[in-house]
């Protein structure tokens, strides 16, 4: 096994432990779960808006820097 083999097999050990970890807190976390019904109902309304095209753009352009803007955030805690 070359150095490239033991990185994808490890890569996909981890990936494998991570799901058998997270998963399961992510469950049992009642506000994490809050949070992930919420997202989806305000998903859905904001699918049935009757946007055209360059307002869905701005819109999903705007939730695109949240969502990195989100992610910054987290990693410096």
């Amino acid at each position: 096994m070359d150095g490239v083999e033991f990185k994808e097999l490890f890569k996909a050990a981890v990936e494998t432990l991570r799901e058998k970890t997270i998963t399961p807190l992510l469950e049992a976390d009642a506000t994490y779960q809050e949070d992930s019904e919420n997202e989806g109902n305000a998903e859905m309304h904001y699918l049935q808006l009757d946007l055209t095209e360059e307002q869905r753009k701005v819109c999903n352009r705007l939730l695109e820097c949240r969502d990195k803007q989100d992610i910054i955030l987290m990693l410096q805690r």
